[in-house]
């Protein structure tokens, strides 16, 4: 009972925000309300990387001639929506990751992007940033983040 006690009066001393609450952080989701426009800039492919699942890779209009030819970094405000499947035919649609890219130096420690990942209705789901983080700036060779070609 007192090394209980003790624990939560650290946790309440060093980081008061997210002692108040049992209930998970949320923010607002970045998928823009016109997403199903966006160009398709890869292909249904497997990817092993992202929990063995399949993807497709969209962007919004503005970023699409940037990805597709290779053009980096990205502009600030370009946003990359990798969409989720279940299956090989990229028809059950399971959810989203969305990276936005935020101006450079805006947060070195993420690549200068924001990361979300979404359910299939778009509502924002927990996301271990570091992890997409680390494994995106290892593969990146010059791709501001962006690991696979077109």
């Amino acid at each position: 009972m007192k090394r209980a006690w003790l624990a939560a009066a650290v946790c309440a001393a060093a980081m008061p925000a997210s002692c108040e609450s049992d209930e998970p952080q949320t923010e607002a989701s970045l998928l823009p309300a016109d997403h199903a426009s966006f160009p398709e800039v890869r292909g249904c492919r497997f990817s092993v990387d992202h929990d063995a699942i399949y993807v497709r890779v969209f962007t919004n209009p503005q970023a699409q001639a940037a990805y597709t030819d290779g053009v980096y970094p990205f502009a600030p405000g370009t946003v990359l929506l990798k969409h989720y499947y279940r299956d090989a035919g990229c028809t059950d649609l399971q959810g989203y990751g969305l990276m936005q890219r935020l101006d450079d130096g805006e947060a070195p420690e993420q690549l200068d992007w924001h990361w979300q990942e979404l359910d299939a209705d778009g509502k924002v789901q927990a996301i271990e940033v570091a992890a997409c983080v680390s494994c995106h700036d290892s593969c990146t060779a010059g791709r501001d983040g962006a690991c696979t070609d077109p």
